[in-house]
């Protein structure tokens, strides 16, 4: 086929645009409506969940690969779309295929078997896609969270709630530093705030400081006032601090001022 026109090209790049959009929005969108969902319990202060989210990938892979697919091999074949002005199209120097919305377009015989074939195959796709996507509620509800009672409650990806812990409960709790990853091949390190919680029964749950309700109103970060504020509800002796010599990195992380500092410091028990 002949190279395409600029207006062929800049419809097929602003097709795979709105594409990335759509890709962009299906990953991200589930994040959000998973604090709605979890924080829509006005209790609840931190939320978190490391299997549930799972679940999108199957309905964004079929969707991300279909769709690109279907965007790649139009544009990689040159398949016209208004075509280029005052250009045959068509035999005997071109196949015969010719742009989508073409004047007077000449009439290309396709036999009823094929005809029949293209239709079973976009039935297929359609129903692969729409099978796909029903995983896609399970990865909104799956989550642990922490009510600002200090009491502890996962729900399931039904939105069933399976466990529950109060917090007397609770056997130990351990407040630490801890560090990831972000970026390109996890080149970047953060450093950040975490919380765990160890009931009598032998389990633990973790809420990181990014997991906690972004809402509260102090002259503090939101998540260092939550903290504080859960700390207070459980009996000094039950409480254990880990990673004190990398309070600096979290400091410089977190671009934490004086006040917030002193805070941190009270979080881990220390006098700055």
């Amino acid at each position: 086929m002949p190279p395409l026109s600029f207006v062929d090209k800049l419809i097929y790049w602003t097709i795979i645009l709105l594409l990335c959009v759509a890709y962009f929005v299906l990953m991200l969108g589930p994040l959000y409506l998973r604090n709605k969902i979890a924080f829509a319990d006005t209790t609840v202060i931190a939320a978190t969940d490391k299997i549930s989210m799972w679940w999108l990938i199957v309905p964004w892979m079929t969707f991300f690969l279909m769709t690109f697919i279907l965007w790649l091999q139009p544009y990689q074949s040159r398949k016209p779309i208004f075509g280029r002005r005052n250009f045959k199209y068509g035999p005997p120097a071109w196949p015969k295929v010719y742009p989508l919305f073409m004047k007077n377009k000449p009439t290309v015989w396709v036999s009823q078997r094929k005809k029949k074939e293209q239709r079973q195959i976009a039935v297929i796709l359609l129903i692969v896609l729409l099978v796909s996507f029903i995983p896609f509620p399970w990865s909104l509800y799956g989550r642990d969270c922490l009510r600002n009672d200090g009491s502890i409650a996962r729900y399931n990806m039904f939105n069933s709630q399976t466990h529950e812990f109060t917090s007397g409960d609770i056997g130990e709790i351990e407040i630490g530093t801890y560090r990831y990853y972000i970026g390109k091949n996890n080149a970047k390190r953060h450093w950040g705030v975490q919380i765990v919680f160890k009931t009598d029964s032998g389990m633990k749950y973790t809420f990181e400081h990014r997991d906690f309700r972004n809402d509260a109103h102090s002259e503090t970060v939101y998540w260092l006032e939550w903290m504080l504020n859960i700390k207070k509800r459980y009996d000094p002796s039950m409480i254990h601090y880990d990673g004190l010599e990398d309070l600096d990195r979290v400091i410089a992380d977190r671009d934490l001022n004086q006040k917030e500092v002193e805070k941190l410091y009270q979080l881990f028990g220390q006098q700055n």
